[in-house]
């Protein structure tokens, strides 16, 4: 079997095949709560760091502040890449009840990271703080901060994200629309409650964070605690202090439940769906064209076969030296012994000329299982894209709508390059949901919707200026519209 695990034990990163011979384990450097293996095959992990500073409420006093660190390790077991809490984040913010619950413990608990995850391209790390009620998302290749979102303290770092108020969150995790699913403890608010939350972050306006779908439970969790979006659409919420994982429809209609009957104070942590232990087997298949690409409005494909008997997501990464390729939607669903054909637009050299392209592709439950395809592609005038391929947008594409202004109706014309999820939503001017026109899988092509100027009731929206937001993949679009009545 190809289906490893990839755990963290006694402070280890240790990575084993399911009849438990170890294929590789660290020294113990302090790991807690998350670890991953990353597609280049490094191990990506949270450990704790330690730094003496002052005591902010008694003078001429001293605290050991205890923050976090990623750390990369590569197959050898050797640091090649850090990222400090205490390098990017200012101590002037802190959990005062933290700091006095410290008083009866040998350090000061300052940030309590508990999620850090790799995006899928690759490009950035995004990780939750319990203690800062904060999710950061870094870039990896700067080891820039690019936002974070939660609360404000004093150094305003924090600058989005206030209006959702959530706090002492866990295990946030990226969705294949781009949102983010995570697990509300609410130990900060006036509800004796809890709630699994999924937010959408447009990065691209300040960033706009949204509240896209939500549900409550009657009691708080306090800590741990998980929320995972199941391939059915459902969420699987686990609750532990309550020591129970319940399933729940997006209309937030309860399906299934467990109950731990376990008598110790602490229940389930995490909880996952595991569809099979042996569903993983794929393969790829490079373009079938002697290498040889159209010149001009070009294209390349490749397919993907699905052996296994589950279903599968799977993330797509496309590269090339000359640029002239570029995947927009990186996710792919296919169905046990299918398989999908992807085609990858773009401009080639007018002339024969080569290029070196990469194909990669790896399943969204292992991400270290990567398989790829290399090849020098040489661009021929004397191939040409079929018209199939021609009429295809290049690029996702959000034309606006017409007409502009309106007052009854107005038609708003979008396009994307290969089918996958997507969803047209109408914001107002401040940024607050009106409706959603379009969710769910759409086909490649050019597409339109319909807005009659109502809200998500039916009822006629006040005249203004509003905005369509187009996501599709991990790419956001806004287009303004303003609406007379």
């Amino acid at each position: 079997s190809n289906v490893n695990m990839v755990y963290n034990a006694r402070g280890a990163v240790i990575e084993s095949n399911l009849r438990g011979s170890e294929i590789f384990h660290s020294e113990p450097k302090g790991f807690h709560h998350e670890v991953e293996k990353l597609p280049n095959g490094n191990y990506l992990g949270l450990t704790k760091v330690y730094r003496e500073l002052p005591d902010p409420y008694i003078p001429d006093s001293s605290l050991i502040w205890m923050g976090d660190q990623l750390l990369e390790l590569n197959s050898d077991g050797e640091t090649v890449w850090t990222w400090n809490t205490f390098d990017h984040f200012s101590t002037d913010d802190f959990d005062s009840a933290a700091i006095v619950h410290s008083r009866n413990s040998p350090t000061f608990d300052w940030t309590h990271g508990n999620t850090c995850h790799m995006t899928p391209d690759g490009d950035a790390i995004y990780m939750s703080f319990r203690f800062l009620n904060r999710i950061t998302m870094i870039s990896y290749s700067e080891s820039e901060v690019l936002w974070n979102i939660g609360w404000q303290y004093a150094s305003g770092e924090a600058q989005h994200g206030q209006n959702v108020h959530f706090s002492h969150q866990h295990d946030p995790e990226m969705l294949r629309n781009g949102d983010f699913l995570l697990y509300d403890n609410h130990n900060v608010g006036p509800e004796d409650s809890s709630r699994a939350l999924e937010i959408s972050i447009d990065a691209n306006r300040e960033p706009v964070v949204e509240i896209e779908w939500e549900y409550w439970l009657d009691e708080r969790s306090d800590l741990g605690s998980d929320a995972d979006r199941l391939p059915n659409g459902n969420t699987l919420i686990t609750n532990t202090r309550n020591k129970n994982i319940i399933e729940v429809t997006s209309d937030g209609e309860e399906v299934w439940r467990l109950i731990d009957r376990w008598d110790g104070p602490w229940g389930i942590y995490r909880s996952d769906r595991v569809p099979s232990l042996y569903p993983l087997v794929y393969t790829l298949k490079g373009p079938d064209n002697d290498d040889h690409v159209p010149a001009g409005n070009s294209y390349v494909q490749f397919t993907i076969n699905n052996i296994g008997h589950a279903d599968q997501w799977y993330v797509c990464n496309v590269t090339d030296t000359e640029g002239w390729f570029t995947l927009e939607d990186r996710w792919v669903h296919i169905a046990a012994e299918e398989s999908t054909v992807i085609t990858v637009h773009g401009q080639a050299a007018d002339d024969m000329t080569n290029d070196t392209l990469n194909i990669s592709i790896y399943p969204i439950l292992q991400n270290a299982m990567v398989d790829d395809w290399t090849a020098v592609v040489t661009s021929d005038p004397e191939l040409s894209t079929p018209e199939s391929e021609s009429v295809l947008p290049q690029n996702l594409t959000l034309d606006g709508n017409y007409p502009n202004p309106f007052n009854s109706a107005t038609t708003i014309h979008y396009g994307l390059p290969l089918a996958g999820p997507a969803s047209l939503t109408i914001y107002n001017s401040n940024g607050r949901f009106v409706k959603r026109l379009v969710s769910g899988r759409i086909e490649a092509g050019h597409h339109e919707a319909v807005w009659d100027g109502t809200n998500q009731h039916g009822e006629s929206a006040p005249s203004g200026n509003y905005f369509a937001l187009l996501k599709y993949g991990g790419n956001k679009i806004t287009k303004p519209i303003t609406y007379i009545r």
